[in-house]
């Protein structure tokens, strides 16, 4: 293939009973380890995502991404009474799942093993970029990154950082 060419290879999959690819690193904000007994992580196309798990995505992002309105740039976690509800909630999630088959995303999921729940996510998608001297180059561009604010600190989000930069080398191989 043309050089700086993308071609995809098989699609990595962490399943729920092992940890992520590089299990142990850090977060780089709260500095906690991932603990692989406390944290599994999958990665699936956001297509093929049930809606209930969909649901609990949009809720992880909404209570993530709530500005904080003294501070500049800050978020602080969105309090529960707040959530969009019925059809509003069912409109976010339309639109999250539109977005996930439109660029093709793979959602890397970090569930707590003593409750299930899920807890933290990154995306990622393949994306064309148009550098300064007119050629472009193909990447997998990192979307939404996010932690559900009451398991922040426990390294869920540590768990799905090097699963969405392993699926970098899993999912697709550059031809140099």
């Amino acid at each position: 293939q043309a050089k700086g060419r993308l071609a995809r290879i098989a699609v990595g999959i962490c399943p729920a009973t092992q940890p992520g690819p590089t299990a142990g690193a850090t977060s780089h904000d709260s500095a906690t380890p991932t603990n692989p007994e406390l944290v599994a992580v999958q990665t699936v196309y956001g297509s093929a995502l049930d809606r209930q798990t969909a649901g609990r995505v949009q809720e992880i992002l909404q209570r993530s991404f709530h500005r904080d309105p003294n501070r500049k740039g800050y978020y602080i976690p969105l309090p529960e009474e707040l959530l969009l509800r019925g059809a509003e909630k069912d409109g976010a999630i339309d639109m999250l799942l539109a977005q996930a088959a439109r660029r093709r995303e793979l959602w890397h999921l970090a569930f707590d093993r003593r409750d299930g729940a899920l807890a933290a996510l990154a995306t990622t998608f393949e994306h064309s970029v148009r550098l300064a001297d007119g050629s472009r180059r193909h990447i997998l561009a990192l979307g939404e990154v996010a932690t559900h604010p009451d398991y922040r600190g426990r390294g869920h989000g540590a768990a799905v950082r090097p699963t969405s930069t392993f699926s970098i080398a899993t999912h697709f191989r550059i031809h140099v």
